[in-house]
Protein backbone atom coordinates (compact mmCIF):
# COMPACT_ATOMS: atom_id res chain seq x y z
CA UNK A 1 0.00 0.00 0.00
CA UNK A 2 1.39 3.15 -1.29
CA UNK A 3 2.03 6.09 1.83
CA UNK A 4 -0.59 8.18 0.50
CA UNK A 5 -3.44 5.12 0.61
CA UNK A 6 -2.24 3.88 4.03
CA UNK A 7 -2.91 8.15 5.29
CA UNK A 8 -5.98 7.73 3.82
CA UNK A 9 -7.11 4.71 5.62
CA UNK A 10 -5.64 5.89 8.79
CA UNK A 11 -7.44 9.01 8.66
CA UNK A 12 -10.83 6.79 9.40
CA UNK A 13 -9.14 3.79 11.54
CA UNK A 14 -5.76 5.16 12.74
CA UNK A 15 -6.71 2.84 16.11
CA UNK A 16 -9.43 0.92 17.54
CA UNK A 17 -10.94 4.20 18.95
CA UNK A 18 -10.59 5.96 16.14
CA UNK A 19 -12.58 2.95 14.22
CA UNK A 20 -15.15 2.96 16.83
CA UNK A 21 -15.77 6.42 16.18
CA UNK A 22 -15.46 6.11 12.16
CA UNK A 23 -18.16 3.52 12.92
CA UNK A 24 -20.09 5.58 15.14
CA UNK A 25 -20.54 8.57 12.31
CA UNK A 26 -21.24 6.68 9.40
CA UNK A 27 -23.94 4.90 11.17
CA UNK A 28 -25.67 8.76 12.48
CA UNK A 29 -24.63 10.06 9.42
CA UNK A 30 -21.46 12.13 11.01
CA UNK A 31 -19.67 10.92 7.87
CA UNK A 32 -20.50 9.66 4.78
CA UNK A 33 -20.32 5.93 4.97
CA UNK A 34 -18.52 5.67 1.66
CA UNK A 35 -16.03 7.67 2.59
CA UNK A 36 -14.63 4.97 5.37
CA UNK A 37 -15.66 2.67 2.47
CA UNK A 38 -13.17 3.97 -0.17
CA UNK A 39 -10.40 3.98 2.25
CA UNK A 40 -10.88 0.58 3.08
CA UNK A 41 -10.69 -0.73 -0.67
CA UNK A 42 -7.00 -0.71 -0.18
CA UNK A 43 -6.49 -3.23 2.32
CA UNK A 44 -8.87 -5.91 -0.06
CA UNK A 45 -12.32 -6.83 -0.25
CA UNK A 46 -12.99 -8.10 3.27
CA UNK A 47 -12.65 -5.08 5.04
CA UNK A 48 -15.33 -2.99 2.51
CA UNK A 49 -17.61 -5.92 2.83
CA UNK A 50 -17.36 -5.64 6.86
CA UNK A 51 -18.09 -1.90 6.51
CA UNK A 52 -21.26 -2.87 4.75
CA UNK A 53 -22.35 -5.74 6.74
CA UNK A 54 -22.08 -3.30 9.54
CA UNK A 55 -24.30 -0.71 8.02
CA UNK A 56 -26.95 -3.18 7.46
CA UNK A 57 -26.94 -4.00 10.61
CA UNK A 58 -27.20 -0.88 11.58
CA UNK A 59 -30.44 -0.09 9.14
CA UNK A 60 -32.01 -3.45 10.90
CA UNK A 61 -31.30 -2.26 14.42
CA UNK A 62 -32.45 1.41 13.59
CA UNK A 63 -35.66 -0.39 12.03
CA UNK A 64 -36.30 -2.75 15.22
CA UNK A 65 -36.16 0.15 17.68
CA UNK A 66 -38.39 2.59 15.41
CA UNK A 67 -40.93 -0.27 14.91
CA UNK A 68 -40.71 -0.37 18.79
CA UNK A 69 -41.17 3.15 19.09
CA UNK A 70 -44.17 3.15 16.85
CA UNK A 71 -45.87 0.26 18.90
CA UNK A 72 -45.78 2.23 21.93
CA UNK A 73 -47.55 4.92 20.82
CA UNK A 74 -50.66 2.88 19.46
CA UNK A 75 -53.93 3.55 20.84
CA UNK A 76 -54.45 0.18 22.21
CA UNK A 77 -52.67 -3.16 21.65
CA UNK A 78 -54.84 -4.43 19.32
CA UNK A 79 -53.88 -1.40 16.26
CA UNK A 80 -51.65 -2.85 14.24
CA UNK A 81 -51.80 0.66 12.35
CA UNK A 82 -51.60 4.42 13.20
CA UNK A 83 -53.79 7.40 11.86
CA UNK A 84 -52.43 10.71 11.28
CA UNK A 85 -53.16 12.01 14.81
CA UNK A 86 -51.22 9.09 16.37
CA UNK A 87 -48.43 9.86 14.06
CA UNK A 88 -48.23 14.05 15.02
CA UNK A 89 -47.89 12.42 18.75
CA UNK A 90 -45.25 10.18 18.11
CA UNK A 91 -43.41 12.55 15.79
CA UNK A 92 -43.43 15.67 18.31
CA UNK A 93 -42.11 13.18 21.32
CA UNK A 94 -38.76 13.79 22.82
CA UNK A 95 -37.86 10.10 22.87
CA UNK A 96 -38.79 9.68 18.82
CA UNK A 97 -37.12 13.04 17.99
CA UNK A 98 -34.00 12.34 19.82
CA UNK A 99 -33.87 8.59 18.35
CA UNK A 100 -34.04 10.26 15.09
CA UNK A 101 -31.81 13.11 14.80
CA UNK A 102 -28.67 10.91 16.28
CA UNK A 103 -29.56 8.35 13.06
CA UNK A 104 -29.47 11.57 11.17
CA UNK A 105 -32.78 11.05 10.23
CA UNK A 106 -35.14 14.62 9.48
CA UNK A 107 -38.76 14.79 9.50
CA UNK A 108 -39.30 18.39 8.48
CA UNK A 109 -42.99 17.97 7.83
CA UNK A 110 -44.82 15.31 9.55
CA UNK A 111 -47.78 15.64 7.63
CA UNK A 112 -46.19 15.42 4.60
CA UNK A 113 -44.54 12.77 5.19
CA UNK A 114 -47.53 10.65 6.60
CA UNK A 115 -49.54 10.94 3.48
CA UNK A 116 -46.81 10.02 1.45
CA UNK A 117 -46.53 6.52 3.14
CA UNK A 118 -50.39 5.94 3.42
CA UNK A 119 -50.48 7.12 -0.20
CA UNK A 120 -47.53 4.59 -1.57
CA UNK A 121 -49.13 2.01 0.89
CA UNK A 122 -52.69 2.82 0.00
CA UNK A 123 -54.52 2.77 3.02
CA UNK A 124 -55.47 5.35 5.29
CA UNK A 125 -53.30 3.92 8.06
CA UNK A 126 -49.74 2.70 8.20
CA UNK A 127 -47.83 0.06 10.08
CA UNK A 128 -44.95 -0.26 12.39
CA UNK A 129 -42.64 -1.73 8.96
CA UNK A 130 -43.78 0.45 6.78
CA UNK A 131 -42.89 3.67 8.94
CA UNK A 132 -39.68 2.03 9.72
CA UNK A 133 -38.08 1.15 6.35
CA UNK A 134 -39.24 4.44 5.62
CA UNK A 135 -37.36 6.36 8.09
CA UNK A 136 -34.40 4.53 7.82
CA UNK A 137 -34.19 5.57 4.11
CA UNK A 138 -34.23 8.39 5.03
CA UNK A 139 -30.95 8.38 6.70
CA UNK A 140 -27.98 10.69 5.66
CA UNK A 141 -27.72 13.68 2.83
CA UNK A 142 -28.71 11.45 0.03
CA UNK A 143 -31.80 9.87 1.56
CA UNK A 144 -33.44 12.98 2.68
CA UNK A 145 -37.03 14.19 2.76
CA UNK A 146 -36.87 16.00 -0.38
CA UNK A 147 -35.85 13.20 -2.00
CA UNK A 148 -38.87 11.28 -0.52
CA UNK A 149 -41.26 13.65 -1.54
CA UNK A 150 -39.70 13.58 -5.15
CA UNK A 151 -40.88 9.66 -4.92
CA UNK A 152 -44.15 10.84 -3.46
CA UNK A 153 -44.67 12.94 -6.57
CA UNK A 154 -43.71 10.92 -9.27
CA UNK A 155 -45.64 8.10 -7.81
CA UNK A 156 -49.08 10.24 -7.82
CA UNK A 157 -48.09 11.55 -11.29
CA UNK A 158 -47.84 7.63 -12.64
CA UNK A 159 -51.07 7.30 -11.61
CA UNK A 160 -52.63 10.42 -13.00
CA UNK A 161 -50.78 9.16 -16.12
CA UNK A 162 -52.19 5.51 -15.80
CA UNK A 163 -55.30 6.98 -15.39
CA UNK A 164 -55.07 9.19 -18.68
CA UNK A 165 -53.41 6.02 -20.78
CA UNK A 166 -56.69 4.14 -19.13
CA UNK A 167 -59.03 6.94 -20.47
CA UNK A 168 -57.56 7.07 -23.88
CA UNK A 169 -57.79 3.02 -24.32
CA UNK A 170 -61.55 3.11 -23.18
CA UNK A 171 -62.32 5.99 -25.82
CA UNK A 172 -60.02 3.94 -28.71
CA UNK A 173 -62.21 1.11 -27.69
CA UNK A 174 -65.37 2.85 -28.31
CA UNK A 175 -64.32 4.43 -31.42
CA UNK A 176 -63.25 0.84 -32.91
CA UNK A 177 -66.44 -0.53 -31.56
CA UNK A 178 -68.70 2.25 -33.84
CA UNK A 179 -66.28 1.85 -36.67
CA UNK A 180 -67.11 -1.78 -36.59
CA UNK A 181 -70.77 -1.45 -36.30
CA UNK A 182 -70.87 1.01 -39.23
CA UNK A 183 -69.03 -0.75 -41.03
CA UNK A 184 -69.05 -4.57 -40.14
CA UNK A 185 -67.62 -6.14 -42.87
CA UNK A 186 -64.18 -4.33 -42.82
CA UNK A 187 -61.56 -4.51 -40.73
CA UNK A 188 -60.15 -1.07 -39.05
CA UNK A 189 -56.23 -0.93 -37.87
Amino acid sequence: MSPEAEEYVFTYFRSVFRTVVTLFQSSTSGVDWNEPYKALEFTGDVMPAMLILEQQLQDFEDCKMLARLFKSMRPTDDDERIGMEEFRQLVETFEFRSYLQTRGIDIKNAETFFKMLVELQGEPMIDATTFANACVRMKGAATSIDLQTVMFTTHLMNQEQRRFFQSMYNRLMTIETILHDEHPGSQHG
